[in-house]
């Protein structure tokens, strides 16, 4: 993805291109020094069009994510998870293979949103065990009840953690995780599996998180297992906690 630093940079790279080229022509037009003018508007011209050609490039990016998810990243949050449901949907249609549809899943948010983590853990065994994802290095496998996965395993319903090391019992898969969203994948009141997405930041998840993720994980759970139930809502204050700008 285009950064705006990158494409300040990139701009003050054309306008020395330019300049360069302004410089060559006013030496072939006012003065006598024809080669010197000429050589400075080569280099002008040259520095201009790798600019130009540069500063479209990384423009574009900004604008475009996936081939198969053209979101713009200058939308709200909760805009780009309609956007992303628009196009999901299409993405996983007719798909059967919990590895195929999970793949592009954890893949796609992680192409849209860019989370730190984004990964789902599969019911296997009496045991979760870590199945695709996107990010660094993670935890095999995770007991019932234990963590915030295993807590969301046992619990049914979604976790949202605004700070990792308060929660109690959770596993330091990663020692940059700082706040945690787990969302269960359920197929009437079985959980098959449970989607993880971590944040190197705090309070880095909320309500509109919680609401969108779990539609599409009832889209993904509908495809796959022909049968969705939503998690259980949690009453209790702690969802509220994670409230960050809707960005």
């Amino acid at each position: 993805m285009a950064h705006p630093v990158k494409l300040r940079r990139l701009s003050l790279f054309l306008l020395i291109g330019l300049a360069l080229l302004a410089v060559g022509v006013a030496m072939l037009i006012w003065s006598s020094q024809d080669a010197p003018g000429a050589a400075v508007c080569l280099v002008g011209l040259i520095v201009t069009v790798v600019g130009v050609r540069q500063f479209f490039k990384q423009s574009y990016h900004l604008f475009r994510r996936d081939p198969n998810f053209q979101i713009k990243h200058a939308l709200t949050r909760g805009d780009r998870y309609y956007m992303f449901m628009e196009q999901y949907q299409p993405l996983i249609a007719g798909q059967t293979d919990e590895i195929a549809v999970m793949a592009n899943t954890a893949a796609a948010l992680r192409e849209v949103f860019g989370f730190f983590w984004v990964g789902f853990y599969l019911v296997r065994d009496g045991q979760l065990v870590l199945g695709p994802f996107q990010g660094h290095v993670a935890c095999s496998s995770i007991k019932y009840g234990k963590g915030v996965c295993g807590t969301a395993w046992q619990k049914r319903e979604t976790q949202v953690v605004p700070d990792v090391e308060l929660f109690p019992g959770h596993i330091a898969c990663s020692a940059l995780s700082r706040s945690e969203i787990v969302v269960p994948v359920m197929a009437g009141e079985e959980v098959k599996a449970v989607l993880d997405i971590d944040s190197d930041r705090l309070r880095a998840f909320n309500n509109t998180d919680k609401n969108f993720l779990e539609k599409i994980m009832a889209l993904m759970a509908k495809e796959l297992y022909g049968q969705t139930t939503a998690p259980k809502q949690d009453p209790s204050p702690e969802n509220e906690a994670a409230t960050p700008s809707d960005e």
